[in-house]
């Protein structure tokens, strides 16, 4: 049930990536994308995880646990530029004379 909906997760934010350029405001584009690229990173994290743990190979001392390390903290990464653009969106530009 879970491979199910981390499949899902994945196509619903790659679905997400593919309608931000037709259905989102101009503005908003940039945070759009960078949240809809954390969570796709983040359901491949958890995917590649539950494939791994249903073929009974460990996570420890493997490529394929670094693999999920680092699908995880590039989701962290993705969301943290979001969160940045976000605040430079909202806070309007001083102009220096």
């Amino acid at each position: 049930m879970f491979l199910i909906a981390a499949i899902c997760t994945v196509a619903g934010f790659a679905g997400v990536l593919v309608l931000t350029r037709y259905k989102t405001p101009v503005d908003r584009r940039p945070v759009v994308r960078w949240v809809a690229s954390g969570g796709m990173l983040l359901g491949l994290s958890s995917l590649l995880g539950q494939i791994a743990g249903q073929h009974g190979w460990t996570l420890h001392h493997s490529a394929l646990g670094a693999a999920v390390l680092l699908l995880a903290l590039a989701s962290l990464a993705c969301n943290a530029k979001a969160m940045f653009s976000l605040s430079r969106w909202r806070r309007p530009r001083r102009q220096r004379i």
